[in-house]
Formats: C-alpha cells, structure tokens, sequence
C-alpha cells in the first residue's frame, strides 16, 4: 500500500498538516481541503482510495460533504470514507449512520489509529455504524 492517495478534509490548519504528515511517513500521498465545497470539488476530479473528512467543516458539513460526494458524479461515490470529530462521539455516530457507509473516529488521532483506518479501508474491512431506519 505504498501509492495510497488520501483526501484530508479539516477546517483546522494544525489537523490537516498532522494528517498530512503521518500520511507522509508512511509514503502515501495526500490532499486536504479546508472546507466541504472543496472537499467535494476534489473529489469529483481526482479518485482517492480513503477519504477523511472533519465533522464540523466550514460551510458543508461533514455529513453534507458526504452526501454531496456520493451524490455527485466522479471517481469518489464508493471511496471509504472517514468522519473524524472532537464533538461528542454519540452525534457524530448519528450523524455517520444517517449518511450510510462511513467510518467513525474521535480527535485528537494518533498515528497508529490513523494508519490503521487507512489499511483497513484499502483492505475493505471498515466496519460502519447501523444505518438509521427511514422513516
């Protein structure tokens, strides 16, 4: 897994360069995007094997952001996607499962949690809160 190419989608400087860094390490190229409407605008342009996304992104949401990256046309609308918070963990699990098919993991994240989503979502074995019932 040494070509990876991520999108790393924070609002905060200080987490977008440490993701970038740790993505760095490990040979991996990346991309960030300070906000949804940029997120989204790479991602209808260039394909990526994982995507991070912040809960709270100027602009979008994460949530939004999402949406808008599954809904839109481009290489991006299975790509795995994970959405990082220092917000309470139960909205964002919420959150997720309203989406469908995405990832969840607090802030601040380390190195080895990081690498290890990554490696899990090239290998298909993320697993995904419940998807919320419609109703």
């Amino acid at each position: 897994m040494s070509q990876l190419h991520i999108l790393i989608a924070d609002g905060s400087a200080i987490d977008r360069h440490l993701m970038s860094a740790y993505a760095e390490i490990k040979g991996w190229k990346s991309d960030t995007a300070i906000d949804g409407a940029e997120a989204a605008r790479r991602c209808r342009i260039k394909a990526y094997d994982a995507i991070i996304i912040d809960f709270v992104l100027p602009g979008m949401s994460g949530p939004q952001t999402v949406r808008e990256i599954r809904r839109a046309p481009g290489p991006n609308q299975n790509t795995p996607v994970l959405m990082c918070s220092a917000a309470e963990h139960r909205a964002v699990m919420q959150a997720a499962a309203e989406v469908g098919q995405v990832a969840v993991m607090s802030k601040p994240m380390n190195r080895e949690d990081f690498v290890a989503w990554i490696n899990r979502a090239c290998a298909g074995k993320l697993k995904y809160p419940p998807t919320a019932a419609k109703g």
